[in-house]
């Protein structure tokens, strides 16, 4: 009599590979929309560092730092910050024409604050502030 020996089967059944096919595409759909949520989740979180950063930069400057016209900057865990100081008119401060008083001793002041990354030129934050300043 005639023995039929059985090999083992070599390679994948239409099913397995049906399979392997529909995981991979389910893949490639979802990749990208889960890279873009994890940018944008990294994008919030860097601009509320420079939120924070500007909200504590604008509290600095009249409180514990001078409020003299000019420019400076600074920074700080990979943001960088640049505050513009001005002299602000009564008109932007929202109040009536008024001559200024020579003797007065506050001054109107502008802040503009520009908060980036430290090494790119566009800036993530950028606020204006108008602030009274006791002249000392």
């Amino acid at each position: 009599m005639w023995r039929r020996e059985r090999r083992a089967q070599r390679g994948f059944t239409l099913l397995e590979v049906l399979v392997a096919f529909s995981v991979t595409a389910l893949f490639l759909v979802l990749l990208p929309s889960t890279v873009a949520g994890v940018r944008r989740i990294a994008d919030s979180a860097e601009r509320n560092r420079a939120w924070l950063l500007a909200q504590s930069e604008l509290e600095a400057y009249g409180a514990r730092r001078s409020l003299e016209v000019g420019r400076y900057g600074g920074e700080q865990a990979g943001l960088a910050w640049e505050l513009e100081v001005s002299t602000a008119t009564p008109q932007q401060m929202g109040a009536a024409a008024v001559a200024p008083d020579p003797t007065a001793t506050v001054a109107l002041r502008q802040l503009r604050l520009r908060v980036r990354r430290a090494r790119e030129r566009e800036a993530l934050l950028e606020l204006t502030a108008r602030r009274l300043y006791l002249v000392r």
